[in-house]
């Protein structure tokens, strides 16, 4: 309360001022409007009070009272008459809850009365309990009609599990591994270090691509560290999208705010193995990840297919990296897709197919029909080719491979790269770099749901 002047208004509404302070307050209140709120505060606690069923104590309990407390009519009333003059002061100086918690200690020391003392104040704070909450109501919703009923994020930074063992996700080591990277055909991995490098060439002076765009920045970050690569273009890519991060956590629209937070969590796994500092990411990273599950609809979604399965990505990336909060919003996206009817559209094919390998589910007999309707040849109207083959990819790649269609779409990816390793006509950062994606798919992503 910003008045200073600490008026004692429990007193003045039980009319136990003597009449000059009564008058004082009574001319204070119209020019206070701190206190006009705290004297509405109190006539409703004493109100819920006063409207609590009576409770007549025995003969026997009373008289156990009295005696213990040695009263005959004198004292009781030079023994409330110190009371109320202590009670007085105290509030004078620091205020009515000083009191409240000064009176509390003074009777809980002398027992036997603090028996009394107690039962006095558990029926003063029920009633303060029961007028505070008795309309209350907790609401599992934002203005916009999105549940926000789900598990929440721990302290910034709180891993469940030791950084040491984030070395050992499975996408960190395949897109390191030889192994792993062997399964590129030598003339596709000479297309992705020539469109790396364009890409690289075309960063902005503030770190981003795309003229500023969070969601073009987003997906060059995503073909570097799908790359393995971690170097100074991408540190400045991840530096210059934290900026473009709202108070909320946001990011955008759906879908770039799921992608910036997949570049956030992918760059936050691989500086955890290179022992980097990551303090500044992770917060940076629980606070987009925590957007997205306020953000998630009640039927499960984040709206269109696609930015539902790079949402559930980001929510399974937090998972993996040991967040707190990920697991609920991954179940719930599952019992969605296990009831969504997909179109016509070959990108929501590949879109369901994302999400569900990304929420873990093993469903096979959905996963071999979306499977089957990913055909490499064709594509969805209004969609660029890079960006449907990067999203095919991904699907196929979760899902388990398929020789014909990887083969296929790195064949003509190879073929359709400039001179200069750009893709897209016109040249486009965004397609050049989803056209990456889709070539770096055997070693960017590990098989989530393995279909016989």
């Amino acid at each position: 309360m910003a008045c200073t002047r600490n008026l004692d208004l429990v007193a003045y509404v039980k009319g136990e001022m003597v009449p000059s302070e009564a008058e004082a307050v009574r001319l204070h209140l119209p020019a206070c409007v701190d206190c006009q709120e705290e004297l509405g505060s109190v006539e409703e606690l004493l109100g819920g009070i006063g409207s609590l069923p009576s409770v007549a104590p025995s003969e026997e309990f009373a008289a156990r009272v009295t005696r213990a407390l040695g009263a005959d009519a004198g004292y009781v009333k030079l023994a409330r008459e110190t009371r109320r003059k202590d009670r007085e002061q105290t509030i004078r100086q620091h205020g009515w809850w000083a009191w409240a918690g000064k009176s509390m200690k003074d009777r809980m020391r002398s027992a036997p009365g603090w028996v009394a003392a107690a039962a006095v104040y558990l029926i003063t704070f029920g009633a303060l309990a029961w007028v505070l909450l008795k309309d209350y109501k907790p609401s599992t919703a934002t203005p916009n009609g999105t549940n926000t009923s789900v598990t929440r994020p721990a302290p910034d930074g709180d891993l469940e599990k030791p950084p040491s063992t984030v070395a050992k996700l499975p996408f960190v080591e395949s897109r390191t591994s030889a192994t792993a990277r062997a399964q590129v055909t030598p003339e596709a991995a000479k297309a992705i270090g020539r469109g790396l490098a364009w890409l690289v060439a075309r960063q902005g002076k503030d770190g981003s691509w795309g003229a500023g765009s969070v969601p073009t920045t987003a997906i060059v970050a995503l073909a570097l560290l799908g790359d393995g690569q971690r170097g100074d273009a991408t540190k400045r890519a991840m530096a210059w999208l934290r900026t473009k991060q709202r108070k909320d956590g946001a990011f955008d629209d759906f879908y770039a705010h799921a992608l910036a937070t997949v570049a956030l969590g992918e760059d936050i796994a691989f500086a955890l193995a290179d022992r980097a500092d990551t303090a500044e990411a992770l917060k940076a990273l629980e606070s987009a990840l925590a957007f997205s599950r306020t953000a998630q609809f009640s039927d499960g979604s984040w709206g269109a297919l696609e930015a539902t399965a790079r949402n559930v990505q980001a929510q399974r990336l937090g998972a993996q990296l040991g967040l707190h909060g990920c697991q609920v919003p991954l179940e719930r996206a599952q019992a969605y897709l296990d009831k969504a009817n997909v179109g016509d559209d070959l990108g929501d094919d590949a879109a369901w197919l994302l999400a569900y390998a990304s929420t873990g589910g093993a469903a096979a007999e959905q996963v071999e029909r979306h499977r089957a309707h990913i055909q490499p040849n064709l594509r969805p109207s209004g969609r660029s080719a890079t960006s449907y083959w990067w999203l095919a990819m991904d699907a196929i790649q979760l899902t388990g491979r398929r020789a014909d269609f990887g083969g296929f779409v790195s064949t003509i990816l190879c073929a359709q790269q400039a001179s200069d390793g750009s893709w897209g006509a016109p040249v486009s950062e965004a397609d050049s770099a989803a056209a990456l994606l889709a070539l770096e798919a055997p070693y960017r992503l590990p098989v989530t749901v393995q279909v016989k």
